[in-house]
């Protein structure tokens, strides 16, 4: 469905500018169809990445048959176009090509569809009939808030896109406020006959988000999302503040709900029934200090905590949802250790799942020189129930350091290093992590 979907949009952008090209001869037109402006853009980006251990914390396992991303040394390249056309008066048309080889590790084909994707395909049409409302209906990325819930749509393919095959209807209500509508189709129903005997629902995600700037300086915004996915639907309500308090002081907070059921899980042998109603929760707040002093100092403060699922309560699922948050937003090292076991056990392991999770982030970045920026952090993460493979909820310290330098406007390179410490949550036995990433990105 999301390749039909991608493949529709981008048929019709064809189709527009074939016909804005000529005037039609059975017609008698002489006069050209006049698109609108024109933009044309893209951007490159180059990560060289060495890891070790970050996905099983053992130092001698190794797998010969397998793409060893626990330990390795690889370059991936991405590189995207994108193309920006206004059709009519309030009528645009975009569209974006990404491609991200790999370099150490194979490809899974050699095929333009695996190489090439159509990141974004969309048609936007706005002020509907002169009121306040846009549509925007295609292939499109969606990102609310800090990506709390909703941010990244394709965890699958890692960096290379986040987009989601969605309809959003947008407008403004009035009073400092504005709102969105959307509906996105996931994955089409599939099964899993073959090994399991069980098929899987379609994966749909529906939400409404509100956001009011009533208050200069000040955000609030409030949202519902409705998830269906797999053998479980979750529905998440939700807040979120932030602004300034005073000029150098700003913060940012968010709480949600989730309720729901969990019908099952996926073990790696067996489709294991469990009548469960969903009742998990999320929240996080943290304070920024940015003063007007030479160095540009910033330190940040931040607590972010979701629940965890309780093995004594068979008719409850305590476990946080992260819904479509998969991304490194506290850690690109632990993006690969954190995985959601209980809910998929090994099968479909969801990278960057983050439930079950007591983060605490400490953050102090300078800028020494004049385009230099030199950051340091430190997460802290712990469990909120103890149900990992250790008897404990000490999850490890990950100290993390980043260098970034600007070397024009539109070119910017970094080097990253973290480094992970397991503690009590993992196995006796488990041994630390590194990973170290080097990016070169360029804007054109």
């Amino acid at each position: 469905m999301k390749k039909s979907m991608a493949i529709i949009c981008s048929l019709i952008l064809v189709i527009f500018f074939s016909v804005s090209s000529f005037a039609s001869d059975e017609l008698g037109e002489t006069e050209e169809w006049e698109l609108g402006d024109v933009t044309v853009g893209g951007d490159i980006r180059i990560q060289g990445i060495a890891t070790k251990n970050v996905t099983d914390l053992e130092d001698d396992i190794y797998k010969p048959q397998e793409v060893d991303l626990d330990n390795s040394e690889f370059l991936r390249h991405r590189t995207r176009v994108w193309l920006d056309v206004d059709l009519w008066d309030d009528a645009r048309a975009y569209i974006r090509l990404a491609a991200e080889p790999t370099w150490g590790i194979p490809d899974e084909s050699l095929s333009i569809e695996h190489l090439i994707v159509i990141d974004n395909s969309y048609i936007q049409l706005s002020e509907l009939f002169g009121t306040p409302v846009s549509v925007r209906f295609g292939r499109q990325d969606l990102a609310y808030g800090e990506g709390f819930l909703v941010k990244e749509g394709t965890p699958a393919d890692e960096s290379r896109t986040s987009y989601f095959d969605a309809i959003k209807i947008s407008a403004d209500l009035g009073y400092s406020t504005t709102g969105d509508i959307f509906a996105a189709k996931i994955n089409e129903n599939w099964k899993q006959d073959v090994y399991y005997g069980v098929s899987r629902d379609d994966e749909d995600l529906y939400g409404i988000y509100l956001t009011n700037k009533y208050l200069k300086d000040h955000h609030a915004e409030l949202y519902g999302l409705h998830r269906e996915h797999l053998h479980m639907n979750t529905t998440a309500i939700g807040l979120r503040v932030s602004g300034k308090i005073i000029a150098p002081l700003s913060y940012g907070a968010e709480y949600a709900q989730q309720f729901g059921k969990y019908n099952g899980r996926l073990t790696l042998s067996d489709f294991v029934e469990q009548d469960a109603d969903r009742n998990a929760w999320g929240w996080y707040g943290h304070a920024s200090y940015q003063p007007d002093l030479p160095f540009k100092p910033l330190f940040k403060l931040g607590c972010y905590m979701t629940s965890g699922d309780d093995r004594g309560t068979s008719d409850t699922y305590e476990q946080w949802d992260s819904f479509y948050s998969e991304w490194p937003k506290y850690s690109e090292l632990y993006l690969y250790t954190n995985q959601d076991h209980f809910s998929y056990e090994g099968l479909d392991t969801e990278e960057g799942a983050w439930g079950n999770m007591l983060i605490l982030e400490a953050k102090a970045s300078v800028e020494p020189i004049e385009d230099l920026t030199v950051t340091l952090k430190e997460c802290i993460f712990r469990a909120n129930e103890e149900n990992g493979p250790g008897d404990g909820s000490n999850r490890g310290n990950n100290p993390q350091l980043l260098i970034g330098y600007k070397l024009t406007d539109n070119v910017s390179t970094s080097l990253l290093g973290e480094y992970f410490l397991p503690g009590d949550y993992y196995a006796e036995e488990a041994d630390n992590a590194y990973l170290t990433q080097f990016q070169l990105y360029a804007r054109f």
